[in-house]
């Protein structure tokens, strides 16, 4: 059955994972009533009581994923199912997108500006209160000191309570196994723990007053779920022009 592999992460042993709520992961350039995110079930609701407690725990959330737009496309409905119901959720985006276009006349440079302005439109649309650019190059972001120390500092600077990130595993969709999204996630999950966690990681952070956070909650996609229209997700989705990777 499709689902989310969800983390928990408070514990310093490795994390266990379970299977909850309806994964989502869609191609860029579809309809986008019709592609599929992690859904507004996921970690957000379920039938149980527990769930309905972890509703009211989630008050920050971070979004790290490789590309602009692909939040959007991937959990554009969860997003605004969080922002409805109070979470403050923040976007830190790993590449600058200079890749993403299959228009010959387009240079990495304008590309880059242009996807930065629709990744704010378009979170905008979201409520996404935040949107982090670190601006690593797009099809070249690689597992290195530099970019765990990068997305360790943003965790620490949002200190969210969950965080949603991009599935670290090749699947046989290669468009959302885009290898810019198994990189990322990858990194994601190296800094969630240990390296966000505890203050011996990149000493240099406490210098900057970023101390130690440990993410409760880790969301990523598992298999892909066709799921039904969401208006706020598609509203969103339609502020992209300059496509996507």
């Amino acid at each position: 059955m499709a689902g989310a592999i969800v983390a928990e992460a408070g514990a310093r042993e490795p994390v266990s994972l379970r299977i909850t709520g309806a994964a989502m992961m869609g191609a860029p350039g579809g309809d986008p009533t019709g592609m599929a995110d992690i859904g507004v079930r996921l970690a957000l609701r379920t039938s149980s009581p527990q769930g309905d407690r972890m509703v009211k725990r989630v008050e920050r959330v971070l979004v790290i994923v490789a590309h602009p737009d692909d939040a959007e496309s991937w959990a554009g409905g969860t997003i605004a199912k969080l922002v409805r119901d109070g979470a403050q959720v923040a976007y830190c985006i790993v590449t600058n997108g200079d890749k993403g276009s299959g228009d010959r006349s387009m240079t990495p440079e304008r590309l880059a500006t242009t996807r930065q302005a629709e990744q704010r439109d378009a979170a905008r649309v979201l409520g996404v209160a935040t949107v982090e650019f670190l601006g690593f190059p797009d099809c070249e972001v690689e597992n290195t000191r530099q970019t765990r120390l990068a997305v360790t500092a943003a965790i620490r600077r949002h200190r969210p309570d969950l965080l949603l990130t991009q599935d670290p595993n090749r699947t046989k969709l290669l468009g959302a196994s885009h290898r810019d999204h198994r990189v990322v996630g990858e990194i994601a999950l190296d800094c969630v723990n240990p390296l966000a966690r505890t203050h011996l990681a990149f000493p240099e952070l406490l210098d900057q007053g970023l101390e130690p956070h440990t993410v409760k909650r880790v969301v990523r996609p598992r298999s892909p779920r066709t799921s039904g229209p969401c208006a706020a997700r598609c509203s969103a989705w339609t502020i992209w022009r300059s496509e996507s990777v």
